[in-house]
Protein backbone atom coordinates (compact mmCIF):
# COMPACT_ATOMS: atom_id res chain seq x y z
CA UNK A 1 0.00 0.00 0.00
CA UNK A 2 0.91 3.25 -0.68
CA UNK A 3 1.39 5.88 1.65
CA UNK A 4 -1.97 8.26 0.90
CA UNK A 5 -3.69 4.21 1.22
CA UNK A 6 -2.19 3.28 4.12
CA UNK A 7 -3.24 6.66 5.99
CA UNK A 8 -6.93 5.45 4.40
CA UNK A 9 -6.98 1.91 5.42
CA UNK A 10 -6.48 3.46 9.31
CA UNK A 11 -9.24 5.81 8.84
CA UNK A 12 -11.68 2.98 7.44
CA UNK A 13 -10.24 0.66 10.07
CA UNK A 14 -11.03 3.48 13.00
CA UNK A 15 -14.59 3.79 11.34
CA UNK A 16 -15.63 0.10 11.17
CA UNK A 17 -13.78 -0.64 14.96
CA UNK A 18 -16.33 2.50 16.02
CA UNK A 19 -19.39 1.83 13.72
CA UNK A 20 -22.76 0.81 16.00
CA UNK A 21 -24.30 -0.56 12.85
CA UNK A 22 -23.02 -2.29 9.40
CA UNK A 23 -25.19 -3.46 6.84
CA UNK A 24 -25.33 -6.68 5.47
CA UNK A 25 -26.49 -8.20 2.50
CA UNK A 26 -27.17 -11.32 0.86
CA UNK A 27 -28.62 -12.99 -2.40
CA UNK A 28 -32.02 -13.87 -2.20
CA UNK A 29 -33.64 -16.40 -3.62
CA UNK A 30 -35.07 -14.23 -6.93
CA UNK A 31 -31.24 -13.47 -7.57
CA UNK A 32 -31.52 -10.08 -6.04
CA UNK A 33 -30.23 -8.58 -2.87
CA UNK A 34 -31.57 -8.56 0.65
CA UNK A 35 -29.98 -6.25 3.35
CA UNK A 36 -30.45 -5.51 6.91
CA UNK A 37 -29.01 -3.39 9.46
CA UNK A 38 -27.10 -5.42 12.00
CA UNK A 39 -25.74 -4.48 15.46
CA UNK A 40 -21.64 -3.30 14.30
CA UNK A 41 -19.24 -6.37 14.22
CA UNK A 42 -17.75 -7.97 17.69
CA UNK A 43 -14.65 -9.83 18.32
CA UNK A 44 -13.55 -8.94 14.90
CA UNK A 45 -10.04 -10.01 13.96
CA UNK A 46 -8.26 -7.19 12.31
CA UNK A 47 -10.15 -6.44 8.85
CA UNK A 48 -9.78 -10.59 7.98
CA UNK A 49 -13.08 -11.62 9.71
CA UNK A 50 -16.15 -10.07 10.93
CA UNK A 51 -18.45 -11.31 13.32
CA UNK A 52 -22.28 -10.62 13.89
CA UNK A 53 -24.75 -11.88 16.36
CA UNK A 54 -28.10 -13.02 15.01
CA UNK A 55 -30.92 -15.43 14.84
CA UNK A 56 -30.47 -18.78 12.90
CA UNK A 57 -34.58 -18.04 12.17
CA UNK A 58 -33.45 -14.37 10.45
CA UNK A 59 -34.31 -14.27 6.88
CA UNK A 60 -30.58 -13.62 5.93
CA UNK A 61 -29.57 -16.09 8.07
CA UNK A 62 -31.53 -18.49 6.08
CA UNK A 63 -29.94 -16.71 3.04
CA UNK A 64 -26.12 -17.19 4.03
CA UNK A 65 -26.88 -21.21 4.42
CA UNK A 66 -28.23 -21.54 1.00
CA UNK A 67 -25.56 -19.03 -0.47
CA UNK A 68 -22.98 -17.58 1.63
CA UNK A 69 -21.88 -14.76 -0.77
CA UNK A 70 -22.82 -11.45 0.75
CA UNK A 71 -21.69 -7.91 1.23
CA UNK A 72 -20.95 -6.01 4.08
CA UNK A 73 -21.31 -2.23 4.28
CA UNK A 74 -20.23 0.30 6.99
CA UNK A 75 -20.33 3.76 6.06
CA UNK A 76 -20.25 7.53 8.01
CA UNK A 77 -22.34 9.83 6.47
CA UNK A 78 -20.89 12.77 8.72
CA UNK A 79 -17.19 12.29 7.17
CA UNK A 80 -18.08 11.03 3.62
CA UNK A 81 -16.37 7.60 4.56
CA UNK A 82 -17.68 4.04 3.74
CA UNK A 83 -16.40 0.38 2.96
CA UNK A 84 -18.36 -2.13 1.35
CA UNK A 85 -17.09 -5.22 0.96
CA UNK A 86 -17.21 -8.95 -0.90
CA UNK A 87 -17.16 -12.26 0.51
CA UNK A 88 -18.57 -15.15 2.00
CA UNK A 89 -20.66 -15.47 5.15
CA UNK A 90 -20.35 -18.47 6.99
CA UNK A 91 -23.49 -19.52 10.17
CA UNK A 92 -21.77 -20.58 13.11
CA UNK A 93 -23.69 -22.39 16.17
CA UNK A 94 -20.89 -23.80 17.69
CA UNK A 95 -19.81 -22.94 21.19
CA UNK A 96 -16.59 -21.16 20.45
CA UNK A 97 -18.16 -18.67 18.18
CA UNK A 98 -20.65 -18.11 20.57
CA UNK A 99 -18.40 -17.61 23.22
CA UNK A 100 -16.28 -15.00 20.74
CA UNK A 101 -18.75 -12.47 20.61
CA UNK A 102 -21.28 -13.09 23.62
CA UNK A 103 -21.54 -9.99 26.04
CA UNK A 104 -23.55 -9.27 28.98
CA UNK A 105 -26.94 -8.21 27.57
CA UNK A 106 -27.84 -9.96 25.19
CA UNK A 107 -29.99 -11.84 27.20
CA UNK A 108 -32.83 -9.76 25.82
CA UNK A 109 -32.31 -11.08 22.25
CA UNK A 110 -31.77 -14.98 23.15
CA UNK A 111 -33.50 -15.70 25.93
CA UNK A 112 -32.13 -19.01 26.85
CA UNK A 113 -28.76 -17.30 26.98
CA UNK A 114 -25.46 -18.31 24.92
CA UNK A 115 -26.91 -21.89 24.82
CA UNK A 116 -30.62 -20.26 23.27
CA UNK A 117 -30.83 -22.66 20.15
CA UNK A 118 -32.10 -19.45 17.91
CA UNK A 119 -28.67 -17.56 18.48
CA UNK A 120 -25.99 -17.86 15.80
CA UNK A 121 -23.21 -15.72 14.99
CA UNK A 122 -22.34 -14.90 11.25
CA UNK A 123 -18.51 -14.97 9.95
CA UNK A 124 -17.65 -12.59 7.47
CA UNK A 125 -14.45 -13.47 5.86
CA UNK A 126 -13.91 -10.67 2.85
CA UNK A 127 -12.35 -11.17 -0.62
CA UNK A 128 -12.31 -7.82 -2.43
CA UNK A 129 -14.04 -4.26 -2.18
CA UNK A 130 -14.32 -0.87 -2.38
CA UNK A 131 -13.69 2.33 -0.32
CA UNK A 132 -14.91 6.30 -0.48
CA UNK A 133 -13.33 8.84 1.53
CA UNK A 134 -14.09 11.95 0.84
CA UNK A 135 -11.78 14.33 3.52
CA UNK A 136 -10.51 17.70 1.77
CA UNK A 137 -10.32 15.64 -1.57
CA UNK A 138 -12.44 12.70 -2.79
CA UNK A 139 -10.63 9.38 -2.53
CA UNK A 140 -11.87 6.24 -4.06
CA UNK A 141 -10.48 2.56 -4.81
CA UNK A 142 -10.79 -1.10 -4.91
CA UNK A 143 -9.55 -3.64 -2.24
CA UNK A 144 -8.23 -7.05 -3.39
CA UNK A 145 -8.75 -9.85 -0.60
CA UNK A 146 -4.74 -9.59 0.33
CA UNK A 147 -5.05 -5.45 1.36
CA UNK A 148 -7.80 -7.04 4.24
CA UNK A 149 -4.64 -9.91 5.42
CA UNK A 150 -2.62 -6.60 6.92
Amino acid sequence: MNELKKETWQELKNMVEKASAAYIAAVAEDGFPSIKAVFAAKGSDGMKTFWFSTNLSAQRTQLFIKNPKACVYFCDPERSLALSMKGNMRVRTDREARERIWEDGDEQYYTEGIDDPDYCVLEFSPVGGRFYCGREEFYKGDLAEEDFQE
